[in-house]
C-alpha cells in the first residue's frame, strides 16, 4: 500500500529494507504496524506465494536512508512474534556485483548460480533445492561432499536472474538449523556477459517496482 504519490520517490530504492525470518502469521497490516512506530513508511509488503501464503520475508520502504538505518539498528536481530528476524538494506543486482568486483571475474555466460556456505551438515542436495525453490525455478542444487559427507557448502542455480537476486537478498543470513547461511553469486561460475547485464537489469528493476511497490 502506498502513502506517497511522488513517482520519482517511489522508483528510488534508497530507503528500501528487507525483513527476513518473519512468522507466517505476519501480514501487511501487522508489518506496517510494527515498523511505522519508528518512522513513517511509504509502503510495505509481505511477499506471498501463488496460494497467498506468506513466504517469511517482506519489504518496507522509507523516504530516507536515515530512517531505514534507524530501523535496522533498532530491529535487526530482534524477536517479532517469537521469531528472530534479520532487517537490512535491500541490495540490487548492481550492488551485489559491486561488492564482489574485487574477487570475481567479468561475467561470461548465462548461469545464474549462487554459492551457499555455512549450511547444516545434515542438509541434502534435495533439501537445498527445496529451500531455494520458494524464489523461483531451481535448475540445479548441489551440496558438495567428500567421502559422502557434506562439506557444509554448495551451489544453487536459477533459470532467472530476478529469482537469483531475490534469493540472495532473502537467504543471506537466513537461519537454517541454527546456522546463518552465507549466500552470494558464484565466483567460480561467472554467469552474464556485458550485454546481458544491461538488459537484465532493466527487466529486473521493472519487475521490482511493479511487484513490490505498485501491487496491492
Amino acid at each position: 500500500m502506498w502513502a506517497e504519490t511522488d513517482s520519482a520517490l517511489r522508483k528510488s530504492v534508497i530507503g528500501n529494507i528487507i525483513i527476513k525470518g518473519l512468522s507466517r502469521d505476519i501480514n501487511d497490516l501487522a508489518l506496517s504496524s510494527t515498523f511505522s512506530r519508528f518512522r513513517e513508511i511509504l509502503s510495505n509488503r509481505v511477499v506471498c506465494d501463488s496460494n497467498g501464503e506468506p513466504k517469511g520475508y517482506g519489504f518496507i520502504y522509507y523516504a530516507t536512508l536515515e530512517a531505514a538505518e534507524l530501523v535496522i539498528e533498532k530491529l535487526d536481530g530482534s524477536l517479532l512474534n517469537g521469531y528472530l528476524v534479520s532487517v537490512c538494506h535491500f541490495k540490487t543486482y548492481k550492488e551485489h556485483q559491486a561488492e564482489q568486483k574485487s574477487s570475481s571475474k567479468p561475467p561470461q555466460k548465462k548461469d545464474f548460480s549462487l554459492y551457499v556456505q555455512n549450511m547444516p551438515y545434515s542438509l541434502s542436495s534435495e533439501e537445498l533445492g527445496s529451500l531455494f525453490s520458494a524464489f523461483g525455478e531451481v535448475t540445479s542444487a548441489t551440496v558438495i561432499t567428500k567421502k559422502r559427507r557434506s562439506m557444509g557448502y554448495g551451489f544453487v542455480t536459477y533459470s532467472s536472474l530476478d529469482d537469483a537476486v531475490i534469493a540472495t537478498s532473502v537467504m543471506n543470513g537466513y537461519i537454517v538449523g541454527n546456522r546463518p547461511l552465507r549466500v552470494a553469486f558464484s565466483h567460480s561460475n561467472t554467469f552474464l556477459n556485458g550485454m546481458l547485464i544491461s538488459s537484465v537489469n532493466i527487466a529486473y528493476f521493472n519487475m521490482l517496482i511493479k511487484t513490490f511497490y505498485f501491487s496491492n
